[in-house]
């Protein structure tokens, strides 16, 4: 706080405590100078007075921990419900890429020849060898049945759209079939 009287500033505060056990909380505030007292081994190489204290953090190095079993943590669970150990808890699954960039795709892929460039013969329809991906059946209990799922349908993708866009209402009129690449 400040005040001015007859042209003199006063300014008024109070005073500062520095607390530095809050920056370093083994750090003791000495009211005068004491004489530190190093104990005989400090700064050995080989500390006798710390063995005792190693072995016992060796100790808890030692322990095995188990990573193949997965325990569910409590803190997560709710208590009304069951754990499931055999709980499906993902389907990996690769995204089906329609049309890929040039040098896209398998090493082993073959690539057009400088020469069939260069000779004019064009090869649009030639797409590269898809490799059969690999699937795998899971049988799930209490599944739907009357239900398919959007990736493992055959119906048609343009009939998919079509069916999921019912009752919209597109006032542009245009749709995906319509447009054109460039």
């Amino acid at each position: 706080m400040a005040s001015i009287s007859s042209g003199v500033v006063s300014v008024w505060s109070q005073n500062q405590v520095e607390n530095w056990s809050a920056f370093a909380p083994d750090f003791k505030e000495l009211d005068e100078n004491v004489e530190y007292e190093e104990r005989e081994s400090e700064f050995d190489q080989s500390d006798e007075d710390k063995s005792v204290e190693l072995s016992q953090e060796r100790r808890e190095e030692d322990v095995e921990v188990d990573v193949t079993s997965t325990e569910p943590v409590t803190a997560f669970c709710s208590s009304d419900e069951d754990d499931d150990s055999h709980a499906l808890l993902y389907l990996p699954i690769s995204p089906e890429i329609e049309e890929p960039e040039e040098g896209w795709g398998p090493e082993g892929a073959p690539n057009e020849d400088l020469s069939s460039k260069r000779s004019g013969d064009s090869k649009e329809n030639v797409s590269p060898k898809k490799k059969r991906p690999k699937t795998f059946d899971v049988s799930l209990e209490n599944a739907p049945t009357d239900e398919v799922h959007p990736l493992v349908s055959n119906r048609p993708k343009e009939k998919q759209a079509a069916g999921n866009k019912k009752g919209r209402n597109n006032s542009k009129g245009d749709s995906k079939k319509d447009r054109k690449k460039h």
